[in-house]
């Protein structure tokens, strides 16, 4: 059964619980009920939001969760494979759904309750820069007097390289274009009508 034709299947099972949307993501589909995401699908297989009060029953239908591998490591998500009976009637999914959903919004309850820490109100604050703040920055981070610029080198000290052909070439052309532009773009200036 391809991807596709297994959501529709999904979407029809769940329809007699609430009308679900599913929605491509990361070569699968994130299934919603009222913009809430409460299920995806991967790799052909249902999987359903779990949370400390709902894991016990899918443990004990021998439910797995959904492994996400980075690069070294292995991450289990908060996503468990759905029971093999919630597959084959709407009384049986929407009974898996319902708490899948359930875990779902005590999730984003408990995303909206948590307060900010020390760390993320920090780095708030320095992405809001205020104009003064931000000449200052700038300011602090140039090199302290023009003899260390006229001698060549960077803010860290070390000396530039030397030009070569292309650079040279390149600031000849800032310095003395062949033709004089007015406006955008390199069309030459136009004598004034009077």
């Amino acid at each position: 059964m391809a991807a596709s034709e297994f959501v529709t299947y999904l979407l029809e099972l769940m329809a007699p619980w609430a009308t679900v949307t599913a929605r491509r993501m990361f070569g699968g589909y994130g299934l919603y009920r009222d913009g809430t995401m409460f299920a995806l699908v991967a790799n052909d297989a249902l999987y359903l939001k779990v949370d400390e009060t709902t894991r016990p029953r899918f443990l004990q239908t021998g439910s797995t969760p959904m492994i996400y591998h980075a690069r070294e490591r292995t991450i289990p998500m908060s996503y468990w494979s759905a029971p093999a009976a919630a597959l084959e009637t709407p009384g049986e999914m929407a009974l898996w759904c319902a708490l899948a959903y359930g875990a779902a919004l005590r999730f984003a309850a408990d995303r909206k309750a948590k307060p900010r820490t020390d760390a993320e109100s920090a780095t708030g604050a320095k992405l809001k820069f205020e104009p003064e703040a931000r000449t200052m920055a700038r300011a602090a981070t140039r090199p302290s007097s023009k003899a260390h610029r006229k001698a060549g080198a960077n803010a860290t000290g070390i000396r530039k390289s030397t030009p070569t052909p292309r650079r040279v070439a390149k600031s000849a052309a800032r310095v003395s274009p062949a033709i004089k532009t007015r406006g955008r773009g390199n069309a030459p200036a136009r004598a004034k009508r009077r």
